[in-house]
């Protein structure tokens, strides 16, 4: 069995996204239908909503199921629009913090001094 856990944007529609990825598990040729994949919504995370995927090929197809599948699944979220979120992190800080943003002007003319 090959497990596989994702995380979805908070704004995808849950049944869309646990539809695609069945949809993704059955078209592929190494899957098996016996026993048969699952799909678990295991809960909110810090940036998405988490799901655990299984799902069994012999074991000669293993190593190419472990490398194919999560590529046709994101390839599959994007053609779906279901987007699979990278963290946001806070910044923090007791005292102040001196900041100097970058500009493409600003850039270019260090770059001439």
């Amino acid at each position: 069995r090959y497990d596989l856990d994702v995380g979805v944007d908070y704004n995808a529609d849950m049944d869309h996204v646990e539809a695609t990825i069945r949809d993704v598990l059955q078209e592929h040729p190494m899957c098996l239908n016996d026993p048969a994949p699952t799909i678990i919504f295991t809960g909110f995370q810090d940036s998405s909503l988490g799901y655990k995927i299984g799902a069994w090929c012999s074991t000669d197809d293993y190593m190419k199921f472990q490398l194919e599948i999560p590529k046709q699944i994101k390839k599959r979220f994007d053609q779906e629009g279901i987007s699979i979120p990278f963290p946001i992190r806070s910044l923090e800080s007791r005292s102040p913090i001196q900041v100097q943003i970058q500009t493409p002007d600003n850039v270019n003319s260090q770059k001439k001094a």
